[in-house]
């Protein structure tokens, strides 16, 4: 899909870029909202809040019709 997208940056306008913003952040917001339930636990566990303050814009970054994952 990276390879797919336009690398043209002009001004703020970066489609590439925005991209691999929205993957790393998606990526972060997920090991960053795990919770350790017990010992051995922790990491990335493949699943998001969307509810939750600090993952606003997320929904939206994933689904906004240009990055259909």
């Amino acid at each position: 899909m990276y390879d797919e997208i336009d690398s043209t940056c002009e001004g703020n306008v970066c489609p590439r870029a925005d991209f691999a913003g929205c993957i790393l952040r998606l990526a972060g917001h997920d090991l960053m909202d795990f919770r350790v339930q017990s010992e051995n636990t922790g990491g990335s566990d493949g699943c998001i809040n969307f509810g939750e303050a600090d993952n606003n814009g997320l929904n939206d970054c994933i689904s906004n019709g240009k990055f259909s994952l």
